[in-house]
């Protein structure tokens, strides 16, 4: 085996599929490319891990129950509970795509959340999966930019960030300058995913899909 590629910071991936010969693959191919993978090969392992561990990102294989049954969705239900209450990214997998399909993982509910950021097949290969992987890690500063502006008021960003690592009160400037000064905070330590955890977890906000 070839040794890991390092990154900046390291994210945590799980990866859900009840396949072991995929399982085995995507898993030494992502460790190779640095990144951190936790297993899981049913739906209730998969649960297990994302309330117990921090995870930046979840690759879940849409039948994760059962391959032989092919009305299962499991995967797809999980992805759909980890919407509620958890930021991280969701990519779906399957070696098994429908029009249907395709359409549940990417159709957005009504605050404007996708059960996945994106669908890809097993047949797409592993190039196909690292882009995506790398896709969904990628965040959009102009965006994120506007939607904290739109999101909090000066008062809400002050309290959000008052007493944490990013001293939000002490700068000077408009709220806008502040703002850029504070994803520049986090931008600079390769944290850009960890600060957008936290506004979403402080309030579902239809523009958070940066």
């Amino acid at each position: 085996m070839s040794e890991a590629v390092p990154t900046p910071t390291t994210r945590r991936i799980l990866l859900a599929d009840n396949d072991p010969v995929a399982l085995a693959l995507h898993q030494e191919f992502l460790e190779q490319h640095g990144y951190e993978v936790i297993t899981a090969v049913n739906p209730l392992e998969a649960w297990s891990v994302l309330v117990d561990q921090q995870v930046d990102l979840a690759i879940i294989d849409i039948r994760l129950q059962d391959d032989l049954d092919a009305k299962d969705n499991s995967g797809l239900r999980l992805a759909r509970a980890f919407m509620n209450g958890h930021t991280a990214p969701r990519i779906i997998i399957t070696s098994y795509a429908t029009v249907e399909a395709v359409r549940d993982a990417l159709q957005p509910n009504s605050n404007g959340v996708r059960p996945a950021a994106s669908f890809i097949t097993k047949q797409e290969g592993l190039n196909q999966l690292l882009t995506a992987v790398q896709q969904a890690f990628q965040i959009d500063v102009r965006r994120l930019l506007e939607a904290i502006h739109e999101a909090f008021s000066d008062a809400e960003l002050r309290e959000l960030f008052f007493g944490g690592t990013f001293d939000y009160d002490g700068l000077s400037g408009s709220k806008r300058d502040k703002i850029v000064e504070l994803i520049g905070h986090y931008q600079r330590r390769g944290r850009l995913p960890e600060l957008l955890a936290l506004c979403r977890q402080a309030r579902p906000y239809r523009t958070w899909d940066v």
